[in-house]
């Protein structure tokens, strides 16, 4: 099976689907992450993981790398290292763009 190729040019815009009761996180990572992984989890639901890619994104201030999570319910997550690290702790605040540094 092809899997589609990484983009390796920077990407514009994300749609976000944020409100009562969901907000969205954006991971900043080093460039070096770019095709990488990053996994998440509702704190208390380890095992429930999503997953999306960390891809060079277009911002004013310059190009970026992140991992988007465009729809979470409000609450806390564990934030999974791609390198095999301990994972980071963070919460998703309802209507609101979370960021998170790697």
């Amino acid at each position: 099976m092809d899997h589609p190729a990484v983009p390796t040019e920077p990407i514009g815009s994300v749609m976000v689907e944020i409100g009562l009761g969901h907000g969205a996180l954006v991971v900043r990572t080093p460039a070096a992450l770019h095709g990488r992984e990053i996994e998440i989890s509702p704190l208390e639901a380890p095992r429930q993981r999503r997953h999306v890619e960390v891809l060079p994104r277009a911002l004013a201030a310059g190009i970026v790398h992140a991992a988007v999570f465009p729809s979470l319910p409000t609450g806390p997550y564990l934030v999974w290292d791609p390198c095999g690290g301990l994972p980071r702790r963070t919460r998703v605040a309802a209507a609101r763009v979370t960021e998170l540094d790697w």
